[in-house]
């Protein structure tokens, strides 16, 4: 899940860049799933928000 909503950010963030920049490594190119989703760059669906808020939570060992 998280790395589809990346993908999908990472194809929009690109589409604004020089086509020379889109060979830098993502870790360069890309902010993480976290800080983009906190800056509110990224559109998320309820099912997609509730899916990332538990995978958060599982991380950092507070959920179930």
């Amino acid at each position: 899940m998280v790395k589809e909503i990346e993908a999908r950010e990472v194809k929009k963030l690109n589409s604004h860049k020089p086509s020379g920049r889109v060979d830098e490594p993502p870790a360069k190119r890309v902010l993480a799933i976290e800080d983009i989703i906190q800056s509110g760059i990224v559109e998320l669906t309820p099912s997609e928000a509730e899916e990332l808020s538990i995978e958060a939570q599982k991380r950092r060992g507070i959920y179930g």
